[in-house]
Order: structure tokens, then sequence, then C-alpha cells
């Protein structure tokens, strides 16, 4: 009879430690999923140090080519080039170190955006260096190369050129036969290729966008641009204050059961064995289902033969995101561990 004035105490704070556990375990799921997203999905460094360890950059000019020829977008020299000379000629146009830059910076702008550093997304591919080598001596060598690769000219393909020239009085790049003539004729006519390919950078616009979101993006969704966007707000904001919110509920547990070691470690461990074991769910069901969201959800449109990259990147940084996951739950997993048996061997 006299106890019950301290049972009824000890009972409200059983009751409010279980609901802010419940709370906690919530805010933990979120911030276990947010620090593995934060160090993979993320991350602008893992996708620029996958583009180094897959060799991106090198496979570039043949993408280039691919959808050149896909879309039809070369024009004059580069429309009478196949695929393969096609090729060579961006890997003398387009050099690596180029490529690196131009990609660095739309990884940055990506992920500026993505982190809630940028209030838009604009990726665009800056082609002034492309035009400068079309017209200048990379001009010269990419001619100079893809001539060396041709076989040499028959008679009939010489006069073939032969013919081109008197009738049109220029040379009719699409009725050229693709062969090598000989010397004199070969100095004769590298001056006029080379001509032809500098003219091909007048068609070239300064700059190509890939993605505007404020214009109507190339990238598709399943909702509206900025339904999408908003969605991805509330969520990255939700990510972002969990660890706060779980941190506060924490302190308040540790306050109500202060007098109760027992009290307390059952209090933050269970939340903890919850969040671990519902975030490693949530990782399998990312490993499941992960790569088919992301190809659905995003598709460049424009540029086809670049998807693949888009989604290499993509599977790269799923299975970095399962991994770091599992890590960080198992390590939450044995804390919880941890505190609920210091919680069964402490006594009330």
């Amino acid at each position: 009879m006299y106890d019950q004035p301290h049972q009824q105490p000890a009972s409200t704070a059983a009751g409010v430690t279980a609901l802010l556990g419940i709370l906690l375990a919530l805010a933990l799921l979120a911030t276990l999923l947010g620090l593995a997203a934060d160090r993979t999905l993320f991350s602008a460094s893992l996708f620029k140090d996958t583009l180094e360890e897959e060799n991106v950059y090198a496979q570039v000019p043949e993408l280039l080519a691919i959808t050149a020829q896909a879309g039809g977008q070369s024009s004059g020299f580069l429309a009478t080039l196949s695929q393969q000379q096609l090729t060579d000629v961006y890997a003398v146009l387009v050099p690596q170190d180029y490529i690196r830059g131009q990609a660095d910076q739309l990884v940055d702008s990506f992920f500026a955006f993505v982190n809630l550093k940028a209030p838009s997304l604009n990726l665009t591919v800056d082609l002034t260096q492309v035009k400068e080598n079309l017209q200048g001596d990379a001009g010269q060598v990419a001619v100079s190369q893809w001539l060396a690769s041709l076989p040499d000219c028959t008679a009939g393909q010489l006069l073939a050129f032969a013919a081109s020239v008197l009738q049109q009085g220029s040379l009719d790049l699409n009725a050229l036969p693709q062969c090598k003539p000989p010397q004199p004729y070969l100095s004769l006519l590298t001056p006029l290729f080379t001509s032809a390919l500098q003219q091909s950078a007048a068609t070239l616009p300064a700059q190509i966008t890939l993605v505007d979101y404020s214009a109507g993006s190339s990238v598709t969704t399943s909702a509206s641009p900025s339904q999408a966007y908003a969605i991805f707000l509330f969520w990255r904001k939700l990510l972002a204050f969990a660890p706060w919110l779980a941190g506060l509920l924490a302190i308040m547990i540790f306050l109500i059961n202060l007098r109760s070691f027992k009290a307390i470690t059952a209090g933050l461990g269970m939340p903890l064995l919850v969040a671990s074991v519902l975030a490693a769910v949530s990782c399998w069901v990312v490993q499941l289902s992960g790569p088919a969201l992301l190809a659905s959800q995003f598709n460049l449109a424009d540029l086809p033969a670049f998807t693949v990259v888009v989604n290499m990147l993509a599977g790269v940084a799923l299975r970095r995101f399962v991994t770091v996951g599992w890590e960080i739950c198992a390590i939450t997993l044995l804390v919880g561990l941890l505190l609920a048996v210091l919680s069964a061997r402490s006594r009330a």
C-alpha cells in the first residue's frame, strides 16, 4: 500500500521510455540509412573514383562515335567516317584530360544539387576546347591518322577522285572512296581534308545541355520534375535532421531513467537493435530493387550510349551503399547487444 506512490512514477517513466524508444528506433533507422547514403549515394568522390577505376575516360571517344552515328549528329567530313574512324578522330580531338575536367564539373554540379548546395540542376558540357582542336593542330593530326589508316587506292578509286574534282570543282566528301591516295596527291589532299574537318567546328554549339531541371529536364521521371524534387527534398532534409532527433531522444531517455542503469541500457539498447535490423532489411530491399528503379528513373534520352555509363555508376553506388549499410548495421547491432547484456545483468 505504501509503495504505490513510488510504483506510479516508475510505471510512468517506463511508459514514457517505451514511447521514446519507439521514436528513437525510427530516428536511428533514418540516421543509419542517411549515414550510408552520405558515404556512397551522395558522395561525389565515390563517382569520380569509379570513373577512374572503370577507365570510362578512355571509352568516351567510342561512346561519342556511337552517339553521333545513331543520332545522325555528324556533319561534313565527320559524316563520311565509319564508327571506328570516328572513334579514332574523337580520341585526338577530345583528349582524356579534357574529358576528365568536364566529368569532374558534371559530378560536382550534380552532387551540389543532390546535397542541397545548389537550388537547380544544370549539367552542361563546354565544347570550346573541342572546337579549338578541330581548327588547330589536333585537327591536322586527326586527318593524318585517318589517312594513314586507310588502304591504298586502286586505279579505279584514283579515277573516282579525279572525276569528283573535275565534275564538282571541289571535293564531294560523300562521293570520295575510302582509300589513301599515293604521294604527291596525298600531300595535296591532306590540307583539303583538314579544311573540311575544320568546317565541322562551325556546326558545333559552344556547349551542350544534358540536364536543365528548371527548363524541363532530359531526365525522365514517373512524376513531374517539380513533384520528384519536392519528394526528394523532403526525404533529404529528413535524413539530415534524423541524427539530431536521435540524439535528443537518447538524452531524454537517459534523463528520465537517471537513477536506473538497467532502464537506461534497456531504453537505449532495444532501439539500437530494432533500428539495425530494420536498416539491414532496407539495404537488402535496395539490393534487390534498386538497379531496376534507378534505370527507370534516369535515362539520357539525347545521349543513349552514355546511359550505359550512368547505369554502371548507379550500380556501383548501390552496391557500395548496401555494403556500407550492412557494415554500419553490424556495428550498431553489436552496440545494442552490449547494452542489452548490461541491462540484463544489472540490478533494477
